[in-house]
């Protein structure tokens, strides 16, 4: 009947109801409902009252935490929303489905700046600064934080090489939304620079040629990767294979799989393949 008051527009007789059913036994559905009706007569201190019982009832669940500090914002008093939001990040535990409902729920209201600091706050409580990098990283992404989210990665790379591929294809994903290749850019400087102040991390090298075929600057490309060749002393010549096999420039293509034969590699079908793009 509620329901059919709200659809009705009928909001004063759905508040009613729903009062006295969420005195008698409190649930979300009647909260969320109830908060519509509030909202649609205009009646903040209800709203109010019913958001603080809300807590109390809920032995202080973040959602409805995180509601108060949006009902201050939403009445023209931001400082006590953004206080209010600190206490709901001040009050977390190590708590892993705590953290990420809460940072759904930050989410869920548009404000990624304290779904980061819900993540951020969960790394310290849980002391791993590599928890949470794929989820911050998707929030860095929606607020325009390039710089974080090449970080982000960088920092797990260098603690874990093995996480490579995965962060390549994460990065992909990312770079097919980056309509205007700011987001590469900035990843590439970033990269770059590393390379240069870390020469023998190899994972971060290999980070940087793979960078350079995304971006098709072959040329730059194979340099590299003879450059982690001679470097890393590669037996398996990987890198060189990888470029051989997949640039788009026929010539480079052929002075690579050149350059591996020069490596003394015996490989039949290696032969076979510089023997078919010659003839091709």
């Amino acid at each position: 009947l509620a329901k059919q008051y709200m659809a009705e527009n009928k909001y004063q007789e759905a508040a009613a109801l729903l009062e006295d059913l969420i005195d008698k036994s409190f649930n979300d559905n009647y909260y969320r409902m109830l908060i519509s009706a509030y909202n649609e007569l205009q009646d903040t201190k209800k709203k109010e009252k019913l958001i603080k019982k809300a807590i109390k009832k809920s032995d202080n669940n973040s959602r409805y935490s995180i509601d108060l500090g949006t009902f201050y914002i939403e009445n023209n008093d931001q400082s006590k929303g953004l206080k209010q939001y600190d206490k709901v990040i001040g009050n977390l535990k190590a708590n892993n489905s705590d953290i990420i409902q809460t940072a759904n729920y930050f989410s869920s209201i548009r404000n990624y700046d304290y779904a980061v600091k819900t993540y951020q706050q969960g790394r310290k409580l849980f002391k791993d600064n590599n928890k949470y990098t794929y989820e911050l990283t998707y929030f860095y992404q929606r607020l325009g934080r390039n710089e974080d989210i090449a970080q982000e990665y960088l920092l797990l790379l260098e603690q874990n090489p093995k996480a490579l591929h995965q962060i390549e294809v994460n990065i992909n994903n990312l770079f097919s939304q980056d309509n205007d290749s700011k987001l590469y850019d900035v990843f590439s400087d970033i990269v770059l620079q590393q390379v240069k102040d870390k020469p023998k991390n190899l994972a971060i090298n290999q980070l940087y040629y793979w960078l350079l075929m995304q971006k098709e600057d072959f040329s730059a490309a194979y340099n590299q990767a003879k450059a982690l060749d001679k470097r890393f002393n590669l037996q398996s010549h990987d890198n060189v294979m990888d470029f051989a096999q997949n640039v788009s420039d026929r010539n480079l293509a052929i002075q690579a799989y050149d350059y591996l034969l020069k490596q003394k590699i015996n490989d039949d079908d290696l032969t076979f393949i510089i023997r078919s793009q010659r003839l091709s």
